[in-house]
């Protein structure tokens, strides 16, 4: 939330600082604009690193977001053995967490059903060859 209010103090600054470049009000008012009093450098400067915060923002969020979800598409084809390295805010990484509990518990209940189905089919031979001799 912190983040979002520093966005939004440099963006008003910046247009504060572009506002700044018109001039000072006429007979008219500030309404009637005559058109910039100088190159507005300053608060063009602040609006591209604004800009530039945004971006590196959202995309240190929806990084780990975008690599969790392709995981899940793994998990989802059968692939168990899938993980997600945690990294991101805190809320990132406890899903990713959470996530690769998830997966190391399905990946153990396979290998479980697995065990079950090799000793089940292991114990029928048996009886089966003794039925059939």
């Amino acid at each position: 939330m912190a983040l979002i209010a520093v966005f939004v103090g440099i963006i008003l600054l910046g247009a504060l600082v572009l506002d700044g470049h018109r001039g000072p009000p006429n007979d008219q008012g500030w309404n009637s604009w005559d058109g910039w009093n100088g190159l507005p450098v300053g608060g063009i400067v602040l609006l591209l690193i604004a800009a530039y915060v945004i971006y590196r923002f959202l995309r240190r969020t929806a990084e780990p977001v975008s690599e969790l979800m392709e995981a899940t598409g793994r998990l989802a084809e059968g692939d168990y053995s899938t993980r997600v390295q945690p990294r991101g805010s805190t809320e990132s990484r406890d899903l990713a967490r959470a996530f690769n509990a998830l997966a190391e518990r399905l990946e153990s209940n396979e290998s479980q059903r697995r065990a079950l189905i090799a000793d089940v089919t292991h114990e029928l031979r048996t009886p089966l060859s003794v039925i059939r001799g």
